[in-house]
């Protein structure tokens, strides 16, 4: 399982989809502030959205 370190302000996350065609969660933030989680699919996708909506201040989310 990978783990994703994310920063104390992330700011809103949300689904889009990824060139490939898979789902990407994305905080539409580039440079520092930036995350990206490539998920398996769309299901995926929400549950792993639902564990960052939990994170306050930022930390490591396993995946």
């Amino acid at each position: 399982m990978p783990k994703y370190q994310i920063p104390k302000s992330p700011g809103e996350f949300e689904i889009v989809e990824s060139k490939s065609g898979t789902p990407l969660i994305w905080n539409r933030k580039n440079g520092k502030g930036k995350v990206s989680i490539p998920c398996r699919n769309w299901s995926h996708a929400e549950e792993v959205l639902e564990k960052l909506n939990d994170l306050k201040k930022g930390g490591e989310l396993w995946v």
